[in-house]
This record gives structure tokens, C-alpha cells and sequence, in this order.
């Protein structure tokens, strides 16, 4: 760990693992940052991992396969976090890279096998303002994309997989502090379009579906009494009643309410 060698800072770090059926593998990270100016720091960190098939997946009960490689990967981040000086604003935006080689999943013949590669990445943006001394607001945004490469017939075919995961997804958070002893918070969060499988309970194969794309929003509010001894507080969930799934088949909540009492010895 170096601190602070005119504003360049770095942590580093290995990992041996020595395995008796796989051999001996080296992994490490190493994350350096430097501050640009005392508002805005410019980071980025890089490293390696190595998984090995775990028993059930060499020798379990369902779709065993001893001759499973493991999986070794490598992942990148890069970014910048900005403060400002009046402690105002906040901000970070990140874009993100993987890559991993010899993917473990389970296959279309209901057995585990290894993909050739799996290759993701994306952007994320965060960002808390300080609109007034009572009334904060925070947003976020990602991006998240992803390609397998799989061997078939011979040739290699690459599509996107990564199932209920959207490429686009953000929200907004408003925080309100109305008087010492109340608070109220609203949550909108926006998610896209995804794919999800779809198995059929007679044949036992698998198609893709597309699942919609909804939007949430919550409401919370609490309020003090005896010095924060007692808090009570109230959520509505859902508000605009959205019917979507996470999982394809499986339903979620409607509207819905919940009320509590809070205390404090």
C-alpha cells in the first residue's frame, strides 16, 4: 500500500492457490488512483481470479462433468469521483470490463460444461445533490452489456446472455427532512427490457421470453417522537400498482402497504 506519494496512491495485491488437480495459479490486483485535484480523483483497478469446479459440479447428482476446466478471468475498472468543495455534489462514473475464460454453466443437454469465453461491460453513473439544507437527491444510471462464446458444430457462436439483467437501468431518490422529527423519502426506479428463459414443465427444454420493461416507485415517511426514542413510519410500495415480473412465471407484489413502530431503549 503506497499513501499519498504527491496525491498517487496504490494498493496491490497476490494470491498463489495450488491445487492438485488443476496446478498452481497465480492471481493478483493491483488498484492505483490519483488525486488531480482535491475534488476530483481519477482510479482504476485491474485483477485476475481463478475459480475451480466445485464437487457438485465435477461428481453431484445432476449433470456431473469431471472433465470441467476451471474458470480464470480478468476485470477492469476506471473511473472518477468528484466532490465538491462546498460538500454540495458528489459524483462518480465508472466503466467496467470482463473477461473469463472456460465459463462453467449448466448446458441444454442438463449437464455442466465449460462456454469458450464471456465477455461484459458497462458503465455506471451515481451521482447525491444537495438541493437545499433539508431537500438531498440522488440519481443512478447503468449500462450492462454481455456476450458468450460457445463451440457448436464445430464453429464458435456468440450471442448476448445475460438473462434478466437490462442494458439500461437508473432511478432517482428524493430525500426530505420536513422538521426535526419528520422525514419523507421517494424512490423511482426504471428498468428495461430483458430476456429471461422460459423451461417447459413437459419437455424439459428451454426458449427465451422478453420480460417488459417497468418502473417502481416508493414511498416513505418516518417520524420522531421523545428524542428519537419512539420512531414510527410508514411505506407504500409500488404506488403506481405495475404488474411485471423479475422471473418470467413468477408474479410480484401490487400495491402494498406496511406500517411500524421503532424503539429505542
Amino acid at each position: 500500500f503506497l499513501k499519498n506519494l504527491g496525491g498517487f496512491y496504490l494498493e496491490a495485491g497476490s494470491r498463489l492457490n495450488l491445487h492438485s488437480k488443476y496446478g498452481n495459479n497465480f492471481t493478483y490486483s493491483i488498484n492505483p488512483s490519483f488525486l488531480l485535484h482535491e475534488s476530483l480523483k481519477l482510479f482504476v483497478n485491474f485483477g485476475t481470479a481463478f475459480r475451480a469446479p466445485s464437487l457438485s459440479e465435477l461428481y453431484g447428482q445432476w449433470g456431473p462433468n469431471p472433465d470441467l476446466k476451471p474458470e480464470s478471468s480478468q476485470t477492469l475498472e476506471a473511473g472518477l469521483d468528484f466532490k465538491s468543495p462546498c460538500g454540495k455534489w458528489e459524483s462518480r462514473a465508472v466503466y467496467f470490463s470482463r473477461n473469463t475464460k472456460d465459463v462453467i454453466t449448466y448446458g441444454p443437454k442438463f449437464s455442466y460444461i465449460n462456454y469458450n469465453r464471456q465477455k461484459d461491460h458497462g458503465w455506471e453513473f451515481e451521482s447525491k445533490l444537495q438541493l437545499l439544507p433539508s431537500l438531498q437527491a440522488k440519481l443512478f444510471y447503468s449500462y450492462v452489456t454481455g456476450n458468450v462464446t460457445a463451440s457448436s458444430g464445430g464453429k464458435d457462436t456468440t450471442y448476448n446472455n445475460l438473462l434478466r439483467r437490462p442494458k439500461h437501468s437508473g432511478g432517482l431518490t428524493l430525500n426530505y427532512q420536513v422538521s426535526s422529527s419528520f422525514f419523507v423519502s421517494s424512490h423511482l426506479q426504471v428498468l428495461g427490457k430483458r430476456n429471461d428463459l422460459y423451461f417447459d414443465p413437459v419437455t424439459y427444454q428451454s426458449s427465451t421470453v422478453q420480460l417488459d420493461p417497468y418502473t417502481l416507485w416508493n414511498f416513505y415517511a418516518q417520524y420522531s417522537l421523545l428524542k428519537d426514542k419512539i420512531n414510527v413510519f410508514g411505506q407504500v410500495n409500488n404506488l403506481l400498482n405495475k404488474e411485471y415480473y423479475e422471473v418470467y412465471g413468477y408474479s410480484t407484489l401490487k400495491r402494498n402497504f406496511s406500517l411500524g413502530l421503532r424503539w429505542n431503549l
